[in-house]
C-alpha cells in the first residue's frame, strides 16, 4: 500500500515519488477505498489524493489516537479481505495510525499546488 505523487513539472524525474508505505494496515486501505473511490476493485489502482482528503485523514488520526477504541471503530474502522491481517484494535492498528500522522504530515508540509498525489494498492 503506498501514497505516492507523480513528478513537479520542476523535477526531473522519471517514476513517481514514494510519499508512504503501509503493509497490511487494512483500516488505511478501507479509508482511501471507501472515501476516495467506490470500494470495488483496488488492486493496482490508482486512487487520486486530494490535499482536502489528507487534512481529513490527519484530523481522523489524530482524534483516534486520543479517543480509544470506539472513536477508532467509528472514524477509522477495521477491514476485513484477502491478505489484510489483523482486525483488532490492538497495538499494531495503533502504530499504524500513528504510521498515517507522520507521513500525512510529512506530505502536507511539504504540498504544493503542482503535486497529483494518488493512493495504490497491490497484492
Amino acid at each position: 500500500m503506498y501514497l505516492k505523487r507523480n513528478p513537479r513539472k520542476d523535477e526531473d524525474i522519471q517514476d513517481a515519488v514514494d510519499l508512504g508505505y503501509w503493509r497490511k494496515s487494512n483500516a488505511i486501505h478501507a479509508y482511501f477505498t471507501r472515501n476516495l473511490e467506490d470500494g470495488e476493485e483496488d488492486n493496482l489502482r490508482k486512487i487520486p489524493v486530494r490535499k482536502k482528503d489528507l487534512i481529513e485523514l490527519k484530523d481522523k488520526c489524530l482524534k483516534v489516537l486520543s479517543g480509544g477504541h470506539e472513536v477508532a471503530a467509528d472514524l477509522l474502522p477495521t477491514a476485513t479481505g484477502f491478505f489484510f491481517g489483523d482486525t483488532a484494535y490492538s497495538k499494531w492498528y495503533y502504530d499504524d495510525i500513528k504510521d498515517t500522522y507522520d507521513i500525512v504530515c510529512d506530505v502536507l508540509d511539504d504540498w504544493k499546488l503542482t503535486d497529483q498525489v494518488y493512493y495504490l494498492a497491490w497484492y
